[in-house]
């Protein structure tokens, strides 16, 4: 079954979000693409069309998520239906996370080319800044949703 037939893709463009995965690489999982209010109706659509372990089994999806990329998001909750909605940790493997490391990189070459020279703690230090950015961002969208179903984690 493809993700545009599947139940997961439904609840997905019911929500305005697209279900191909390429669309999002590199968008970061914050507001405006998702927030509290996605994710709640996510979850009734979930309850509604699966049932109450589909739902319970998506709060901890939720709860479990690290700082990632819309395109993970995509992934992650299509991947929770194929194994038949109920979670793992191990799922978190295919979150793509925001490259960090990668956007620092393509900074560091740039100040190579131009005959600069590579600080290894200001690298440190904008990684650990970016780092805080998407834990702040992660928090601000699941935060609200979580609080509602903090009996279900």
């Amino acid at each position: 079954m493809s993700r545009s037939e599947s139940i997961a893709g439904s609840i997905l463009r019911s929500v305005g979000i697209l279900t191909f995965p390429n669309y999002w690489a590199g968008i970061p999982f914050q507001s405006p693409y998702i927030d509290s209010e996605k994710l709640e109706d996510m979850y009734r659509l979930i309850r509604e069309k699966v049932g109450d372990f589909a739902a319970r089994n998506f709060v901890k999806m939720i709860a479990s998520i690290t700082p990632l990329t819309m395109q993970g998001f995509v992934n992650i909750f299509c991947k929770l239906e194929e194994v038949e909605w109920r979670w793992d940790n191990s799922l978190l493997e295919m979150r793509q996370p925001l490259g960090t490391i990668t956007m620092i990189e393509v900074k560091s070459i740039l100040i190579e080319e131009m005959g600069g020279k590579i600080n290894p703690e200001h690298v440190r230090k904008t990684n650990e800044k970016m780092h805080d950015v998407q834990i702040r961002d992660l928090d601000a969208v699941r935060d609200r949703f979580l609080k509602n179903h903090k009996d279900e984690m």
